[in-house]
């Protein structure tokens, strides 16, 4: 691994100029980009995060991609790759589109789902240094086939495809697909660029090959602080999202709603209502809901026109200020469950419930960001993030759990 990121530091800045390759009779670009990053941890926030260790005040190559585009006369395809330590299978996509006529084409392969807007941008192009909360609430990629539509002279897209309904390489539980379709319209002036869309997604994932989790929560610093509890049913989702870019400025938002049913499965059982399981049990249970949102701005206080790639106009570069409040919601049900035997009721822990101190599975986290980006070059940019969250359903401290921490990077993207 160490041998392949220094040969990547070595042949980022030559890829970066080069031209498209012809190779045996393919159009060859090449792309990617290096995210290096120097962790602030809160000590409270490291010291639960069980799974990851300690990891405060140190580095973190975050990100390490590799990216190809193959083009001919009636198929294009586009293949990433992930070189940053961790990663079990390093090819993230792995994409073939037959283009069918102009703005139509059909996608096959592992690839980015069409649904959320902010998680169909690339995280080596982003604002900020990590997606908002909300995202927990979608496929990072998946395995499927899509059917993908573009007019440019309305700039109207539609998408809509079958997926196996779960993240990047893992096999369904079931053999029922996941079907999500999403809808935007775009349009670009002199001094804009607007883009409003909506997404839906449905389908059953049931416990028949094996078992069927819901989604993970976890902080922009990779806390988990909600571990994905056993579903079985339908799960369905719906997302609206707006994205402006005004000269120096951009706003932005986005809403996701999930709810997923939980039918016959197994769930830890606290009696005594000290928020730690005393038995399993397998039962009905009403459906998990799940919401998150992001909201906020970006402002080029040096006065650059704000694109995906800002050219800065001085040799000094460009300075931005981000702010971005973004919250994720996990609602079980609140009813109490019923055992044999028992005059009381029993509730449900998880994992992640007893590590926190919560008297059930039930967890809202809210945070702010606040940050700034300095523009060195285009695609070079020196990023600082402060971090305010607050967990509301912890009781470690009166009720609620809050810390700060922030992070730097240097990104370089091309």
């Amino acid at each position: 691994m160490f041998k392949r990121f220094c040969l990547l530091l070595f042949y980022l800045p030559l890829l970066s100029f080069s031209q498209t390759l012809k190779i045996s009779g393919q159009n060859l670009r090449i792309g990617g980009g290096i995210h290096l990053d120097y962790l602030f941890f809160d000590s409270e926030e490291s010291s639960f995060d069980y799974r990851g260790g300690k990891r405060d005040n140190d580095f973190l190559l975050k990100r390490a991609r590799v990216k190809l585009w193959f083009s001919q006369t009636h198929t294009e395809e586009f293949i990433q790759f992930g070189l940053e330590p961790g990663l079990d299978k390093p090819v993230l996509d792995a994409e073939l589109d037959l283009l069918l006529k102009p703005g139509l084409r059909l996608r096959f392969g592992q690839f980015k789902p069409p649904f959320s807007g902010e998680r169909l941008e690339s995280d080596l192009a982003s604002d900020f240094i990590e997606k908002s909360l909300a995202s927990n609430l979608s496929l990072s990629r998946s395995l499927g086939v899509s059917l993908k539509y573009f007019d440019q002279t309305t700039g109207i897209c539609w998408e809509g495809g079958i997926f196996n309904g779960e993240d990047k390489w893992k096999n369904s539980t079931d053999s029922h697909p996941e079907i999500e379709t999403r809808l935007s319209w775009s349009r670009v002036g002199e001094d804009f660029n607007l883009r409003l869309g909506a997404s839906y997604a449905w389908g059953k994932r049931l416990n028949q090959s094996s078992t069927p989790k819901s989604f993970k929560g976890k902080t922009t610093n990779e806390f988990v602080f909600f571990l994905p509890v056993e579903v079985n049913g339908i799960r369905e989702r719906w997302e609206g999202d707006f994205k402006l870019y005004f000269r120096s400025f951009s706003v932005f938002g986005e809403y996701i709603h999930s709810w997923e049913e939980r039918k016959k499965v197994n769930i830890d059982v606290d009696i005594d209502n000290d928020g730690i399981a005393d038995q399993q049990i397998l039962c009905h249970r009403s459906p998990l809901k799940e919401q998150g949102w992001t909201a906020g701005f970006t402002w080029l206080v040096t006065g650059e026109k704000k694109a995906k790639r800002v050219v800065p106009k001085s040799k000094w570069g460009a300075l931005e200020l981000i702010f971005r409040a973004h919250s994720i919601e996990f609602d079980g049900s609140s009813e109490g469950i019923a055992l044999p035997g028992l005059a009381y009721k029993g509730n449900e822990v998880n994992e992640t419930s007893q590590l926190l101190s919560r008297k059930s599975i039930d967890e809202k986290l809210i945070a702010y960001t606040l940050g700034m980006n300095w523009y060195l070059a285009p695609g070079l940019v020196l990023e600082a993030d402060g971090i305010w969250q607050s967990f509301n359903q912890s009781f470690i401290r009166n009720g609620h759990h809050s810390d700060f921490n922030a992070r730097i990077r240097i990104s370089y993207w091309f």
